[in-house]
């Protein structure tokens, strides 16, 4: 029998339950999709690491990448537009201009 480790990630009052897809913050459920828990859980797992659209594409979508920026930026985009308090100004999710994203965590964390 094969057990699987699904750890807990947390990051202030930032929790990501990949076992149950449940990610919360302030104690309250932020209903993300499958493959958006997905993409969030890349990146905050490795905080401060630089993932490039086509490494994240291949870790999340699970394909070789062919044109796949529009489809990373427009997940990346609801992430943030759920978890951020304005997504204009994102605290969490960081743009690293013409490579890809980043997870910050913040002084507090």
């Amino acid at each position: 029998m094969t057990v699987f480790n699904y750890p807990v990630l947390k990051h202030g009052q930032l929790v990501i339950d990949l076992k149950c897809r449940k990610v919360t913050t302030d104690d309250k459920i932020i209903d993300l999709s499958t493959r958006e828990v997905d993409l969030f859980y890349v990146l905050v797992k490795h905080p401060g690491w630089v993932f490039s659209y086509e490494e994240l594409y291949r870790f999340v979508w699970g394909e070789e990448t062919v044109n796949c920026r529009n489809s990373v930026m427009c997940c990346i985009s609801q992430v943030r537009k759920k978890i951020e308090l304005n997504s204009r100004y994102p605290k969490y999710i960081h743009t690293v201009r013409d490579i890809g994203y980043k997870f910050e965590l913040l002084p507090e964390d």
